[in-house]
Order: structure tokens, then C-alpha cells, then sequence
């Protein structure tokens, strides 16, 4: 399958992804974004929404996290990356995005930190901060954070 096909549900992220790849390149393989990752890596969201998720468990459930991401927030553009290799395997990313509710029009702008751990050129966790009130400003109401975290995609520990 080709990579445009594969990953067509997830326009929305396009800046992201084509960022983080290229930030990452120097560190982690895959020909998107969301192959650079180990089939079990973990990822965390140590400020999240209170109800989480704040750890999610493998690749796929990743992948089926943000799969309607689209349907709530499009990034229009990311800047301000800063790349830090701290030691071996480490890397520490600081970057913003910007764009825009979906549903509401609205602005959403975030800055982010990104800890990704890189073991044999593959990340096995990332762990992100950002600003949830800024998610829900630009959505309008946590209701759509709310419903898509109902679902059994990902496991809130």
C-alpha cells in the first residue's frame, strides 16, 4: 500500500508529521511520521485531560488514537522547532502549532515539548506536554475530547 494511501485519514496532522519526520530523521527510520515508530512503544500524556489517556500502549492504538484527530482540529502549520540530543537515545523537541477548530473556526494555537526515546532507530516513547485549554478553546467544548476517549482505541492509565 502506498504511503499516501496509507495514512490518508490523517490530512489534518500533515505539518506535524512532515515536522517530526524531519526533525527525527537524524535519530529514527520510517518513510512517514508514523513509522519511526517501534510496533510497541508507548507514548504519554503526563498533562492530559484528567480523564487521560495519559499513557497509551503500541503503535496501532496510536495510529487509532488519532484517527479522527481531523475531526476536531486541523494544524495549518508548525514553527519554532527546536531539537535537543541530550544523550545517546534521547531527543527533546520544542516546537508550536497553529490552526484551527474544525467545528468552530476558532484559532488553536500550542506549544509543545516533546521526550522521545530512540532505541535501534525506531522511537519506543514519546512523552508530550502541551496546553489542553488551548485544545479546548479552538474545539469549543471538551464534549469531543470526551466522546472519542468512550471508545475501546486506547487504554487511560
Amino acid at each position: 500500500m502506498s504511503e499516501e494511501r496509507k495514512y490518508k485519514n490523517f490530512e489534518a496532522l500533515d505539518s506535524f508529521f512532515d515536522l517530526m519526520r524531519s526533525a527525527l530523521a537524524p535519530f529514527a527510520e520510517g518513510q512517514h511520521y508514523l513509522d519511526m515508530f517501534a510496533e510497541d512503544a508507548t507514548f504519554e500524556y503526563p498533562c492530559a485531560f484528567p480523564m487521560g489517556p495519559h499513557r497509551i500502549d503500541g503503535r496501532s492504538a496510536f495510529i487509532s488514537y488519532l484517527s479522527n484527530y481531523g475531526d476536531r482540529l486541523f494544524i495549518d502549520s508548525m514553527s519554532g522547532l527546536i531539537v535537543h540530543q541530550t544523550t545517546e537515545g534521547l531527543v527533546i523537541l520544542e516546537y508550536a502549532s497553529h490552526g484551527r477548530g474544525v467545528k468552530t473556526g476558532k484559532v488553536y494555537a500550542n506549544r509543545y515539548i516533546s521526550v522521545v526515546t530512540v532505541r535501534d532507530r525506531k522511537i519506543v516513547n514519546w512523552r508530550d506536554y502541551w496546553n489542553q485549554l488551548a485544545v479546548i478553546d479552538a474545539i469549543g467544548s471538551l464534549d469531543p475530547v470526551l466522546e472519542q476517549l468512550k471508545g475501546p482505541k486506547v487504554r487511560a492509565s
